[in-house]
């Protein structure tokens, strides 16, 4: 449906049940509210049928936008193809302008959403063309009305005058006229106004009343509060509603005005103005005031009139107030389908994905929750400028100008008032004409896409390009490898390890630990308590396979994806007590062999229940296992592998003294800013090429000033050990670790990827191909 004819239907759908309501309550508060609040409160219900105003929780909003069932998050790295199949219904894999210009029905094949489309555009333009025709028809009306007027207009006598600029001064604007096609005394015009009396003879007394009731109109700018109904109305023509509105906001108006006019009178000039209106009622011929106001216009509502004149009951200011917070909440409470573009709130964020691309490779990464704030944050504060749309194609992977990175922030509200994604674009931008001089400068892009495929685009400035540069190269190699479909994995809850079926379920959508492995067999001990599983993971790849195993229970991410593996297993079987994870250096023929599998870390229920509480808790409520899974916390596991008691080779002083120079070289050669002399002290390496990090591909260093303090050695450091680069076959003679402590200070405190402060036991890892070969720095960081 058209967004806009959308929130049409709601605000009169909103408007309708809120007259509604005071019409319902019109019988209670008659005679216990005055006139003049009963003609006042009616701008509440044309204040809600004119403005797009709306809580994003109301009424309106969940009728028009359903609640959408709970959004399934795969965390799973992937491959830019992989993800394009697995993302959520608003892509992060294609390009913008494909998504705007092209893509908006590519999927579309029973062409259900270009007729829900197309519906929705005619829909639109019917009621543009009726809200065209009713307010033409007003206007008409009115413009033939007022020029019958002025021809027909004579002016009243010089003792009539007179009292109207006694009663008003001589310097108001307002001018008496008489009419022989008025049938009754009205007030027409807005900017010039004029008093129009019927051309006939009046009393004294009864042209005063008339006067005074026509000048009490125009101080209360009633003129204006009817073309204010009519246009808001004429939006609505298509709702039976709006004539009812009408009628009774000019039927409160009449009331409210008599009440002010005798709000002074005794009770026999309140009986002679009574009969001044049954004088100019009986005189009525036909309506002719279509936005004017008239003394008195029907019959019908005349003994309501004079009820209301000669009546003398007690008014509740408390019945008042309470009427008008009931109105002001209802308004509020019922809202209205209005789009929502202000700013994220994080909570409503179902997805954080960035795509990096080196080379020829695409890689998508999703990125835990805590990390969404900083993004979320930059969206919202960000300054940003229109990026003119001959531009947009150089946003695309395979433009113009190569992406470096594509954030995306994917929205799926609860009430799903704007589903849209933000993706944030950094690309490189020619610096000048020449493009053999290779020379690139970084820019920054937003862009906000919506369901329906429409799209605005900001160009953002410097200093959050530089930002994002440094938080994606700080973190390109330390992308998570897994998450939890938490609303799918409860599916398979089982109050019995030994229940294989749901057990196995679990364990096979729970994330691998690293993307090494793959889980290929389970075992289940419940012949006697303490009752446990054994899950058994081998190599993913017999291609890639060195008969060496990573760094499993050296790697700080690969133990700590273990523990929340072990913290969903224990949440959702209830009597298991412990947890292994096996690994194996070499793949299985299809047959478990237990013994293969030398590297084990176990984790128990009471340890894990020392650091998260009582288990059963977070089974029972997702948020609270998420919020679990967040924390950053360590549980201890007990782990058993391969034991290697040998001494690691020694190096002799000068190889030692070697490395460490390569170490020293690097920090200075970061403190210079200077990349040929950083690229010097690192192992080549396909993307680290000067030409890569001149253009940005690669980046070696931010604006922080990083400052080295010490460098420690130990021959027998457990890195050597277990450290093996990937698909790179190295010794342990030809792999060195250094410990260094740093401190990281920003200039003028922009920020970025880093915190602040000292980095203390931070490891630097060289390997060299053989003795005769270099030194060269592989690896860095916990």
């Amino acid at each position: 449906m058209n967004e806009t004819l959308r929130l049409i239907l709601s605000l009169s759908l909103s408007g309708s049940i809120l007259a509604g309501l005071l019409l319902a309550v019109k019988p209670l508060i008659n005679n216990r509210v005055s006139k003049g609040f009963q003609y006042y409160i009616w701008l509440l219900v044309l204040i809600r049928l004119a403005l797009p105003f709306s809580l994003e929780e109301s009424l309106m909003n969940r009728a028009f936008y359903p609640a959408e069932p709970p959004v399934t998050i795969n965390s799973s790295a992937a491959t830019y193809e992989d993800q394009a199949r697995t993302s959520p219904p608003l892509s992060t894999g294609l390009p913008v302008t494909g998504q705007v210009k092209t893509g908006a029905y590519n999927k579309d094949h029973d062409h259900t959403r270009y007729f829900h489309d197309l519906g929705g555009q005619v829909g639109f333009y019917v009621w543009l063309l009726g809200t065209i025709l009713t307010l033409g028809f007003y206007f008409g009306g009115y413009a033939r009305f007022v020029s019958l007027l002025q021809r027909t207009n004579i002016p009243a006598a010089a003792e009539e005058r007179e009292l109207l600029h006694h009663l008003v001064g001589h310097n108001s604007r307002v001018n008496l006229f008489r009419n022989r096609f008025a049938s009754t005394p009205m007030l027409v015009g807005v900017l010039a106004p004029r008093i129009i009396i019927p051309d006939i003879e009046f009393m004294p007394q009864q042209l005063e009343y008339i006067l005074r009731h026509e000048l009490t109109h125009l101080r209360r700018l009633d003129m204006v509060y009817k073309w204010l109904a009519v246009l808001v109305t004429s939006l609505h023509w298509f709702n039976p509603l709006m004539i009812v509105i009408r009628r009774e906001i000019n039927r409160a108006g009449e009331l409210a005005c008599d009440e002010a006019v005798i709000k002074n009178l005794s009770a026999v000039e309140k009986q002679a103005y009574g009969e001044t209106l049954i004088s100019m009622v009986a005189e009525h011929r036909c309506s002719m005031g279509v936005l004017s106001t008239t003394m008195c216009e029907e019959k019908r509502t005349l003994k309501e009139r004079l009820v209301a004149i000669m009546g003398s009951g007690r008014r509740s200011v408390i019945v008042a107030v309470m009427v008008l917070v009931c109105m002001i909440i209802g308004a509020a409470w019922l809202g209205a389908s209005a789009p929502w573009h202000s700013e994220i709130n994080i909570d409503d964020v179902a997805r954080v994905s960035w795509v990096a691309e080196q080379s020829e490779n695409k890689e998508t990464y999703t990125l835990d929750k805590p990390e969404w704030g900083p993004i979320v944050k930059l969206i919202n504060t960000a300054k940003r400028s229109p990026l003119p749309e001959e531009d947009w194609p150089s946003l695309e992977p395979d433009g113009q100008y190569p992406v470096q990175l594509r954030l995306t922030v994917t929205m799926k509200r609860q009430h799903s008032v704007e589903n849209a994604e933000y993706t944030l674009w950094l690309y490189n931008h020619k610096g000048g004409d020449d493009i053999r001089q290779g020379e690139y400068e970084y820019r920054l892009a937003l862009t906000y896409l919506s369901e329906e495929g429409e799209a605005d685009i900001w160009a953002l400035p410097d200093r959050d390009c530089r930002w994002v540069k440094e938080w994606f190269n700080a973190r390109l190699n330390s992308a998570p490898q897994g998450g939890y479909n938490l609303a799918e994995i409860v599916k398979y809850k089982t109050p019995y390890v030994g229940n294989a079926s749901k057990v196995g379920s679990i364990i096979s959508r729970l994330p691998v630990p690293d993307p090494y492995f793959r889980q290929q067999f389970m075992s289940l001990e419940t012949g006697e308590k303490p009752y446990g599983l054994t899950a058994y993971y081998e190599p993913a790849n017999d291609t890639n396979n060195n008969g060496q195993l990573p760094a499993v229970t050296a790697d700080p991410k690969i133990m700590a994806t273990l523990q929340k593996n072990a913290l969903v297993l224990f949440s959702l079987i209830d009597n298991v007590d412990h947890v292994t994870f096996a690994f194996s250096a070499s793949p299985s023929d299809g047959e478990l062999d237990i013994s293969a599998y030398d590297t084990l870390v176990s984790f128990s229920r009471q340890n894990m229940e020392e650091v998260y509480g009582d288990l059963t808790t977070l089974a029972s409520d997702l948020n609270l296992l998420e919020q679990a899974l967040d924390k950053a916390v360590i549980v201890a596991a007990t782990v058993t592998e391969p034991v290697d008691d040998s001494p690691l080779p020694e190096f002799t002083e000068a190889e030692v003294a070697a490395a460490r120079a390569v170490v020293e070289e690097y920090y200075r050669a970061v403190a210079a800013k200077d990349a040929e002399a950083i690229l010097a002290t690192m192992y080549p390496r396909e993307f680290l090429t000067l030409e890569n990090v001149k253009s940005g591909h690669a980046q070696l260093y931010g604006t922080e000033k990083r400052t080295l303090l010490t460098i420690d050695y130990d021959s027998q450091d457990p890195m050597r050990r277990v450290y093996r680069p990937s698909n790179h076959l190295i010794t342990a003679d030809n792999i060195i670790v250094f410990r260094v402590s740093f401190n990281i200070e920003y200039p003028l405190k922009d920020g970025g990827p880093w915190n602040e402060g000292v980095y203390d036991n931070w490891s630097m890892i060289l390997i060299r191909d053989d003795k005769n070969s270099p030194w060269l720095i592989y690896d860095q960081g916990y």
